[in-house]
Formats: C-alpha cells, structure tokens, sequence
C-alpha cells in the first residue's frame, strides 16, 4: 500500500513529461561578448516588401513567402498598443497614435513598399552563428506619378526596437 502512491506520482510525472510540445523551437542565446565579432554596426538597408511591377518575375520569387498584411498589420498593432513607439524619421520627435492613425487616412497600409532596416550585424566566432540585432524599421510608402508609375518612396515613420 506504501508503495501505491510514489508509483501513481511517478506515472503521473511521466505522463507530463512525456506529452510535451513536439513543436521544433530555436532559441539562441548570445554568449558572453569574447565570442562575438562585430561585423556591421549600424548598417541601414532597405528591403521591398511589394512587387511595384508584376512583371518582375525574380521580385515576386523573392516576396512569394512575405506576408506583406500580417507584417504591416504588426507593425501597426505594436504602435496602437502601446507596445512601440512611431518616430519622425526627419526630427526623430515622437508621433501620437493620432499622428499615426492620420497616416493611415493620407497613405493606406497597401501603400506601403519597403521597411528600412538599422541593424547591428555580430559573428559567434564559437557556434558559427550570423546574429542580426534590429535597432529601428522604417515603413515606406510607395509613390506614383500622374501615369501611376513608380516616381519613389516617402519615409512614413519609424519604429525603435528599446
């Protein structure tokens, strides 16, 4: 009779442990800064994230995986929570969500065509791992002349990464 309960205990703890998430998850934690090469600090590049000209077939190859609504969507979701904040990319004077919310009546999210990305850039000289450190994302607009050609982008605002 002693020996029941530490048995159902130990087929109990089994069961938990056993039915755990299957899921793959990939966590990486830097180590100590002795392993780390700095390889770009800041870089600031920008990324197209809508194919302006469907005839562009190499564009849409690259964008077929990019979620171009859940991205913007988030970005957006971050600053009207309270999560992030939205930056002047000209004064770097912080927008209210009324500012923001004003962007949205003048430049629809669709609009929206590149993220200018500032980035740290380190090597882990151990694990042999690439590590990008994001410092800001700037939305872009896509602008169109009178003929509805591309005539460029307008930095919207930008987003820390605190």
């Amino acid at each position: 009779m002693k020996t029941i309960l530490p048995t159902i205990l130990l087929i109990i703890f089994t069961a938990i442990a056993c039915n755990h998430n299957t899921e793959k998850q990939i966590v990486y934690t830097a180590p100590s800064s002795n392993n780390l090469e700095l390889w770009a600090d800041t870089i600031i590049y920008d990324v197209l994230i809508s194919n302006p000209d469907s005839t562009d077939d190499w564009q849409e190859q690259k964008l077929k995986h990019l979620d171009h609504k859940k991205i913007v969507d988030d970005l957006f979701e971050s600053i009207y929570s309270g999560q992030k904040k939205a930056y002047n990319y000209y004064t770097n004077s912080e927008y209210s969500i009324e500012d923001i919310k004003e962007f949205e009546e003048d430049y629809p999210r669709s609009n929206i065509g590149k993220l200018q990305f500032s980035e740290s850039w380190l090597y882990d000289k151990t694990l042999g791992k690439h590590i990008k450190q994001v410092h800001s994302i700037l939305v872009a607009y896509t602008l169109y002349d009178s003929s509805n050609n591309i005539r460029g982008y307008k930095a919207g605002f930008f987003i820390k990464n605190d």
